[in-house]
């Protein structure tokens, strides 16, 4: 064992409080009456008394790389360099103990803070004696004034949102023992889950929100104009056989001396209710599949699937008369290409059509009804490509937000559906440009899959 090293405590030499830890953790997690602040404080205490460190906080990060792994090093050594990115913040949202610095609503810059070291490890950082480490010089030092960190960044939906941490002032006598090191990282486990299960909450009330608005105006129209209709039926039924004399026909804006009868009016009522009425259908159609689209699949879910025979039972339901469709990469033309890809791959068959269907729709909403759209197989993926105007950079972020939509009376989740589609299989959606320089869809990260399965 090299110099100045001290032998990490085994599993079989942990504390015998361990087994019963994780059991006051399950109970308080799996507890249906507390709210997520709650849990976190009593976690937090627990976590405190358990690694005998008087603080305990749980952090937001601000304005640093957002992205899983952006700028984090699997190499705990060189993961130890550099700082915080400029203007990135520290936020305790949920802290215990007595120091002034770490209670809840306090910020500092991410570059005073050891969590600013956290984030960029792939695994949980841990300092036991922080002078005799070198770190007395540290801004985070001589800051918080603390010898002895343990903490674990935070990741929601594969994006960074903070750190689950524990310190004291005072070095610790002994490294983090394994059970130690492992409640720390079932504790941030527990935060991600929590975190993502209030995002997916806060979607779906923003989906009902939005679904509520758009199915409001919709069914008013329909109403009113069905109202119109009957009113229309009973005038028409009571000047039935009525001369002119008798007001059976009124003098009208074309001189003629007769206007449109009833039975025009309402037919022009009810084919405004039946738009409406399909407005609505589209609404509850979309929100289902965004709904259904947003569930995580297992491999229990994926079958291996031709990418050509997808594409083109997608198109039977989106395409139009006047447009083209064009397969490329797929079984039938591999053998004459040389892009080096197999056309079948795993995938769940009903929401990868979903996913096709609106980009498929997309691209001819886009680039019109005569469009000519291009499906395509990519190494580890594939893509869908219109002929259209584009989309410009600056808005290739937008589109994929609920709302919006590139025509009149769309529902704006269509993209939204692809895009949770898409992260329910594992899979990444990206937007560029395409050949003749239109929109670009491309998914990667697919699975493929023996054709010979089929």
């Amino acid at each position: 064992m090299p110099d100045g090293e001290t032998q990490r405590p085994s599993r079989e030499d942990a504390s015998p409080e361990g087994p019963s830890v994780f059991r006051r953790m399950y109970r308080i997690t799996a507890d249906g009456e507390a709210t997520f602040e709650e849990k976190t404080r009593r976690l937090i205490d627990l976590g405190r008394r358990h690694l005998d460190l008087p603080f305990g906080f749980l952090s937001r990060i601000e304005g640093a790389n957002t992205a899983a792994h952006g700028g984090r090093d699997a190499s705990p050594a060189s993961s130890e360099e550099g700082s915080g990115p400029e203007g990135a913040t520290q936020k305790i949202l949920y802290a215990s103990g007595d120091h002034p610095l770490l209670q809840s609503g306090k910020t500092c810059p991410l570059s005073e803070a050891y969590c600013q070291r956290t984030i960029r490890r792939e695994d949980l950082l841990s300092i036991q004696n922080a002078p005799t480490d070198g770190r007395a010089a540290e801004p985070a030092y001589d800051r918080f004034g603390l010898g002895a960190y343990i903490g674990s960044r935070i990741e929601v939906e594969g994006e960074l949102y903070g750190t689950f941490c524990f310190a004291s002032r005072t070095p610790r006598a002994r490294p983090f023992s394994d059970e130690e090191e492992a409640l720390v990282e079932l504790l941030t486990r527990w935060a991600r889950y929590e975190l993502e299960r209030q995002r997916s909450r806060e979607r779906t009330e923003q989906f009902a929100e939005l679904v509520t608005h758009d199915l409001r105006n919709p069914l008013n129209a329909a109403q009113m104009n069905l109202h119109m209709a009957q009113r229309l039926l009973g005038d028409e039924g009571s000047h039935a056989g009525a001369s002119p004399e008798a007001g059976g026909e009124e003098a009208g804006e074309d001189g003629a001396g007769a206007e449109k009868p009833a039975s025009e009016k309402l037919q022009r009522h009810l084919r405004i209710s039946r738009r409406a009425l399909d407005r609505m259908e589209g609404i509850i159609t979309d929100t289902l599949a965004l709904a259904h689209g947003a569930q995580n699949l297992g491999p229990d879910d994926l079958t291996a699937i031709r990418f050509g025979d997808a594409v083109r039972a997608s198109w039977e339901q989106a395409g139009t008369a006047e447009a083209t469709l064009r397969v490329e990469n797929t079984a039938e033309t591999e053998a004459r290409s040389s892009t080096q890809c197999t056309s079948a791959f795993l995938a769940h068959e009903g929401r990868l059509q979903q996913l096709l269907e609106n980009l498929l729709r997309n691209a001819i909403d886009h680039a019109g009804s005569a469009a000519t759209v291009t499906a395509g197989r990519t190494e580890d993926g594939f893509f869908v490509a219109d002929d259209g105007p584009g989309i410009p950079p600056d808005r290739r972020e937008t589109i994929f937000e609920a709302g919006h939509s590139t025509r009149d009376g769309g529902t704006g989740l269509g993209l939204v559906i692809v895009q949770e589609v898409a992260k329910a299989h594992g899979w990444s959606l990206s937007v560029s440009e395409s050949e003749s320089g239109g929109a670009r869809f491309e998914v990667t990260g697919v699975d493929t899959a023996d054709p010979t399965e089929i």
